[in-house]
């Protein structure tokens, strides 16, 4: 995505492009009276899970932004999250980044209007969504963290050993996935099926779910199970 910036006259624009990175297609995704940012430059885009999420940044007359918005990359289109001048103090020159181990994005430092330094910390603590229905609408809600399910407790949970977390089963009826024969994970809250690894030479595993692999016995002749991981 290319989102906002200035033109050759200087001027904020909020045009925004989505880059299709295998056929080189450029598509703007704006419809007349859409919702969207306002036009600006110098911003922050934050990649979390299925969202995009972006603060802050310059208008045209130069002034900092204060405003929080979520991309919804499945509807392509943009949600507020937070009013402007809900925060204290506008800034600039800060660090956008997320909570290592979480979703959730935190804002620190920068300089004030008056280019004094800020040292505050800003933890956006939204709640744990529990379905793909209430990501994907107006609620401001995040996923958990690749690697975790979320549970009828409604707490984010890592998936055990002998499994991982597929991307479709992230958001809605979230379960861990067994790993398949012939692989194996000895790791907690893994994402993806390439953390199943393939089984070792002189070891073997003819079951699902495993987080180690057989021994081969002493005068058997075996070989690990050829699984293609996508």
């Amino acid at each position: 995505m290319i989102f906002g910036g200035f033109d050759s006259n200087d001027n904020a624009i909020s045009n925004c492009d989505l880059i299709n990175i295998d056929s080189f297609v450029i598509t703007n995704i704006y419809k007349e009276n859409e919702e969207r940012p306002s036009s600006r430059g110098f911003h922050n885009i934050l990649p979390l899970g299925p969202l995009l999420v972006l603060y802050g940044g310059k208008s045209g007359n130069s002034e900092n932004l204060n405003d929080l918005w979520k991309f919804i990359s499945l509807t392509r289109k943009w949600v507020k999250i937070t009013e402007m001048n809900e925060f204290y103090l506008f800034r600039s020159g800060y660090i956008f980044t997320k909570l290592i181990g979480t979703e959730r994005p935190v804002i620190y430092g920068g300089e004030n209007r008056n280019r004094e330094i800020i040292t505050d910390l800003i933890l956006f603590n939204f709640p744990i969504c529990s379905s793909e229905t209430k990501i994907f609408n107006n609620n401001p809600c995040l996923p958990c963290a690749e690697g975790y399910l979320y549970t009828n407790q409604q707490k984010c949970q890592q998936c055990s050993i002998g499994t991982y977390l597929d991307y479709n089963e992230k958001y809605i009826d979230s379960k861990c996935l067994l790993c398949p024969k012939g692989t194996y994970n000895d790791n907690k809250g893994s994402f993806g099926l390439h953390n199943c690894k393939i089984c070792k030479v002189k070891t073997f595993n003819d079951d699902v779910g495993k987080s180690v692999c057989d021994q081969c016995g002493k005068d058997e002749l075996c070989t690990p199970s050829i699984v293609k991981l996508i």
